[in-house]
């Protein structure tokens, strides 16, 4: 599936196929897997804190989980900073709600000394499960890769993501380092991720 251009909806990549039918093969086939695989922990990325246009697949999905006579351990896979919502509070309430009724534990990739879950969300004390920082995940450089620079070389990343929105942010991290350059010598690498919008 993908959302449509506004992000306001989601419709089947295909173009052709009914929304609805396609939003019920999903939502029968995650559940056919989950009785097939049995797994022993569902991690789930950032749904309810996000991803909420698939409630349709993920609540269902989160009652046959609980329903499981096997204990099957949930958890949400958090990324660091959450987006602001039009109606915060009937989000935050949702959030809470569902957390608590299914959820066991709650990575949020980030480092707590420099951003916390509270930040974005401030209802993270009403969050029963455990909160635990997972730090930023990254490959080290091999020794004399160009790619780290060199001698005082500082190198630069702006990344965005795979969607159809960031290219603000690499165009005023282009201009920024035009405007630093003499300052602080560096060399600035762009990142996007190329997948698609898709789920």
């Amino acid at each position: 599936m993908k959302t449509d251009p506004e992000f306001r909806g989601i419709n089947s990549s295909d173009d052709v196929t009914d929304t609805e039918i396609t939003k019920s093969r999903r939502a029968k086939i995650l559940l056919e897997s989950f009785e097939r695989i049995q797994p022993d922990i569902l991690l789930i990325e950032l749904f309810p804190f996000g991803r909420l246009k698939f409630d349709f697949e993920l609540i269902p999905l989160l009652e046959s989980t609980s329903r499981s006579p096997k204990k099957i351990h949930i958890v949400c896979s958090l990324r660091d900073i959450l987006v602001k919502k039009s109606d915060q509070k009937r989000y935050e309430d949702f959030v809470i709600k569902t957390v608590n009724k299914y959820f066991d534990l709650i990575l949020v990739h980030s480092d707590p000394s420099f951003q916390r879950i509270e930040e974005t969300f401030p209802k993270a004390h009403e969050l029963i499960c455990p909160v635990a920082y997972t730090g930023y995940v990254v490959q080290p450089s091999p020794v004399g890769d160009p790619v780290a620079g060199t001698g005082s070389e500082k190198t630069i990343v702006a990344s965005i993501g795979g969607g159809r929105v960031g290219l603000e942010l690499l165009e005023c991290a282009a201009e920024a380092s035009l405007l630093i350059k003499s300052e602080l010598p560096h060399r600035l690498l762009i990142s996007r991720r190329t997948s698609h919008a898709r789920s």
